[in-house]
């Protein structure tokens, strides 16, 4: 059988298939029961902690093959498409999780995601085809943060979670684009550093923010169920500080002119 096989990939080796033919064995290997008849055929071959993948030798030698190439542009608009909408079986899923468990990143990897991250949402196709994929909608808290906002400031803030407003591989929640202002959610689990050691706290975000000339208030979770009345002037303390500074800004210059038009 396994010389049946070597034999079988060998024949199929430079060939070149039709789109037709392409779409047609795409279709094919996307039916549940083919799907399932290659799950079983799978199961006890050298998968899990047997896989060569996993031996160091042969992940550095990987690693190797891979470094310095260069995919072209074409290339990577197939494998973007390749991966669109995809959703990973949960049992796959679990499996790169705990894979990905202990793992540390050097410094200097670190920067190289940061930096990749950022240029990936300032692309706007790469931002579109996340919005598609993950199709985000607004969840229990901060449809209630909405409703909160909506009940004091009516049509101020609008909701950009769905990853309407990249800025610097970032996105805020809601936003106030008149005054420049934006409102942040942290939830009190994913923006927890003993859990996630990464995650930004809210002088950071507020900081990250403020070059590119937005202010921002973040609001934690359990805020929301805490003391809300709390909460709606802590919201209007924020909405109304700048507007309050613009308007004494306006006058000021307004009492000048009247000053200087009544010397001339």
């Amino acid at each position: 059988m396994a010389e049946h096989n070597r034999a079988n990939s060998e024949g199929q080796m430079g060939r070149v298939f039709s789109e037709e033919r392409k779409k047609k064995l795409r279709i094919a290997l996307n039916r549940p029961e083919v799907k399932a008849k290659m799950s079983e055929g799978r199961r006890g071959k050298c998968m899990g902690d047997c896989n060569p993948a996993k031996r160091p030798e042969v992940r550095k030698k990987l690693s190797e093959a891979l470094t310095g190439r260069v995919f072209s542009e074409e290339t990577k608009r197939k494998l973007s498409e390749a991966m669109t909408g995809r959703t990973l079986p949960e049992e796959l899923r679990k499996h790169i999780s705990e894979g990905r468990t202990g793992m540390k990143f050097t410094a200097e990897h670190k920067k190289h995601i940061g930096e990749a991250s950022k240029r990936n949402w300032r692309n706007p196709e790469f931002v579109q085809n996340q919005k598609e994929a993950r199709n985000i909608k607004p969840n229990a808290a901060e449809r209630f943060l909405m409703e909160i906002l909506q009940s004091i400031l009516p049509d101020e803030y609008k909701y950009v979670g769905d990853l309407s407003l990249p800025i610097g591989g970032k996105n805020p929640d809601f936003v106030n684009d008149a005054q420049k202002k934006f409102i942040e959610l942290f939830g009190d689990y994913y923006h927890n550093k003993n859990f996630f050691p990464q995650a930004q706290t809210p002088q950071e975000r507020i900081d990250f923010f403020k070059p590119y000339g937005w202010d921002t208030l973040i609001i934690w979770e359990r805020e929301l169920y805490d003391d809300v009345e709390k909460l709606k002037k802590r919201i209007l303390k924020f909405h109304r500080k700048g507007a309050l500074q613009k308007m004494f800004i306006g006058l000021k210059m307004r009492g000048q002119k009247i000053l200087l038009g009544g010397k001339f």
